[in-house]
């Protein structure tokens, strides 16, 4: 069984090797589409459900590791899909325990405060979007 220090370095290869083709065709001189440019968008949707597929088993081994999930979910906000990070937050909140006393690390807490900040953001973005919209219709 794999540790969670080995999990995490795997996903953390899965995300740079993900980062460095996406930079390469969003900072790269524009170029028409050609194979090269189809097979790297291929290539960078493969490691993107690579990397899923490590949060995933990393999440299944250790439910209550709270960092591991705000990471998860974080992942999924910098590749643009809320709604998967809305269901990472919504399973954690389930799996992540409440501490016992005040003595002891609360994972939970820092669960809950980067859900807020996340519902947060995306209400702030969907006001953004709103006023945009208004904007542009005059």
């Amino acid at each position: 069984m794999s540790s969670v220090n080995e999990i995490r370095a795997n996903a953390n290869q899965i995300l740079r090797q993900a980062s460095e083709l996406q930079n390469a065709n969003m900072f790269g001189p524009p170029k028409k589409k050609t194979n090269s440019s189809e097979h790297s968008s291929v290539k960078l949707d493969e490691l993107i459900e690579s990397a899923r597929h490590i949060y995933e088993r990393m999440v299944q081994l250790h439910p209550e590791e709270a960092g591991n999930w705000i990471r998860y979910a974080h992942f999924e906000m910098k590749n643009g899909d809320v709604a998967r990070a809305r269901n990472v937050f919504e399973r954690a909140v389930k799996k992540v325990p409440l501490a016992d006393d005040e003595e002891e690390d609360d994972g939970a807490e820092q669960l809950f405060k980067a859900f807020a900040e996340f519902e947060q953001w995306c209400k702030d973005a969907e006001l953004c979007k709103l006023e945009i919209e208004v904007a542009l219709s005059r």
